[in-house]
């Protein structure tokens, strides 16, 4: 390679007796070793001088080369620098959903969900929870613990399962168990009907015209298919074109 790169520093350690003033040629191996133990090394020349400073990264460099002969620039080449990582995503709040309340997660979590200590054939059970340690004794159709409900046994199964619901105001929850622990949940997105309130979207919230601009909006693609499909406009059409005159 040219060495008429500009140089803005040099390290003036040698590489043993090579070079102009060794009178021998430099070994480029114990060079490139060298550099490589050389903390700030960034390529040497081939008489022997280590460069710890080389283009691009000294912007004020200046022209020629020690100890101005002609000699070859090696640059050491890394490993190119990994990207860095992406920067992390901005949290999104939580926003009201009509079928996912933003409440649900932590209802979920402090619902102490009842563990079946005992099954009593198909219309009987015994339940605890971590609250209320006790065994409780309950039917098919008890409240247990205050708000846990008893809908059904399953005994059709090797192991019976005690089904029980709790519902919240905005959504409910159904599990599935045994003495041997919990085998599955499933979740309901309604819960208690006469506290569900439906979420109103206005429209004219933001844009009080909102429904004046869409009924007179020329370039709206759902009001020009339903004027272009409707009965109206195709009487227009066979009362006006000249065409269909008899």
């Amino acid at each position: 390679m040219d060495c008429g790169y500009p140089v803005c520093q040099t390290n003036p350690s040698r590489v043993g007796a090579c070079g102009l003033y060794g009178k021998l040629p430099c070994n480029w191996t114990v060079l490139a070793a060298a550099c490589d133990k050389t903390a700030g090394c960034e390529g040497f020349n081939g008489n022997g001088w280590l460069k710890n400073c080389l283009p691009p990264h000294c912007a004020a460099g200046k022209s020629g080369l020690e100890p101005g002969d002609n000699t070859d620039l090696l640059v050491k080449l890394g490993a190119p620098m990994p990207l860095p990582p992406p920067a992390p995503p901005a949290p999104v709040p939580d926003i009201q959903d009509s079928f996912y309340p933003a409440e649900e997660a932590a209802e979920e979590g402090a619902a102490d969900v009842p563990l079946v200590v005992s099954v009593q054939g198909s219309t009987g059970c015994t339940l605890r929870t971590k609250a209320h340690p006790a065994a409780l004794a309950v039917k098919v159709g008890d409240l247990a613990f205050g708000n846990w409900s008893v809908r059904a046994i399953v005994t059709s199964s090797s192991a019976p399962l005690v089904v029980l619901e709790r519902r919240w105001k905005r959504w409910g929850l159904l599990v599935f168990s045994s003495a041997a622990g919990e085998v599955t949940r499933l979740r309901k997105p309604l819960g208690q009907l006469e506290l569900t309130a439906q979420t109103e979207f206005s429209f004219k919230e933001t844009d009080p015209t909102y429904f004046t601009k869409a009924a007179n909006e020329p370039t709206d693609y759902i009001g020009s298919r339903i004027i272009n499909e409707s009965e109206v406009k195709k009487r227009s059409i066979a009362y006006t074109d000249p065409s269909r005159c008899v």
